[in-house]
């Protein structure tokens, strides 16, 4: 949207919800655990993932040997090189979504990575493209080398397609969280400064005018 979160009042908008970044892990917490359409594509897909990556192992063990075992290691190790161009990815979304002032961060506490745009704000559609772009370009990419890849190189790509899958859970829990209440064109912004996620709903007109009478 090309709006800044200090014009949503002039259209409109009121602040729903805010979360701190904290409060907003312990709600994609919840959020994971619910039946939504984001929330199953997330549980399906991870399982399709560890089963393939699973399925490859044996293959490789059969035909190639025990060494491929080391593969879910490797893997690990491979997510941390993985991980900054999952953020750079939700980046470049937020960039050809309009956002101008992205930052970078992190949470040890919880080992979490975030990227987030300074005076941007997004609907559903935008925030969905955003979420998502990191995990469908990385799949893609790994599982192209998964099919063409070495024995060892190829399992290492397919179990780093589950542990990276497992990593965007918050991704998908936000989609979900903002496809529940999608009914009340939900729009987001985060406060960069204060690491502070807000989410705004519109008001009806017939409200608004109602109020604007009172």
């Amino acid at each position: 949207m090309r709006i800044q979160p200090s014009q949503l009042p002039d259209h409109g908008y009121h602040e729903f919800l805010a979360f701190s970044f904290d409060e907003l892990i312990e709600m994609i917490g919840a959020e994971i655990r619910r039946k939504s359409a984001p929330i199953v594509a997330f549980w399906v897909l991870l399982a399709l993932a560890l089963i393939t990556a699973i399925v490859a192992n044996v293959v490789a063990i059969r035909s190639s040997g025990w060494y491929t075992l080391s593969a879910p290691v490797i893997a690990i190790a491979g997510l941390i090189a993985v991980i900054p161009i999952h953020e750079l990815l939700h980046a470049v979304a937020f960039r050809l979504a309009g956002a101008r002032h992205i930052r970078f961060g992190a949470k040890p506490k919880y080992l979490i990575f975030y990227a987030v745009a300074r005076d941007f704000v997004a609907n559903y559609r935008e925030m969905r493209f955003i979420l998502f772009l990191p995990a469908v370009a990385i799949t893609a990419a790994l599982a192209g080398i998964g099919a063409s890849a070495p024995p060892l190189t190829s399992v290492s790509a397919w179990w780093l397609i589950f542990f990276h899958m497992s990593a965007c859970a918050g991704d998908f829990g936000l989609a979900s969280f903002m496809r529940r209440h999608v009914h009340l064109d939900i729009v987001t912004g985060d406060d960069a400064d204060d690491l502070i996620t807000r989410f705004y709903v519109r008001i009806p007109e017939n409200e608004r005018n109602s109020s604007t009478l009172a």
